[in-house]
């Protein structure tokens, strides 16, 4: 990742089937943005497929350390079929 901004989703659907041949359908997704306030970027190791540790470039008025805003929805449904 190179910036500030980190966005990330993901959609996942599955589908089990009674014995008696009744199923469920499930549905769901999640949305996640963050801002990283101090600057830097979320550094990646591709390698472990993870996100490191970050370093922030800059300290800002009111104390020591990264700063980050960030909000995420989600949400589950469940369908008989």
């Amino acid at each position: 990742m190179n910036g500030p901004l980190s966005v990330q989703g993901e959609y996942l659907h599955s589908f089990v089937e009674h014995a008696a041949g009744s199923g469920l359908n499930f549905d769901g997704f999640y949305a996640s943005v963050g801002w990283l306030l101090t600057g830097e970027s979320r550094p990646y190791n591709r390698a472990e497929g993870v996100f490191d540790r970050g370093v922030p470039k800059r300290n800002l008025d009111f104390g020591r350390g990264g700063w980050a805003e960030a909000g995420r929805k989600r949400t589950e449904t469940e369908r008989r079929r």
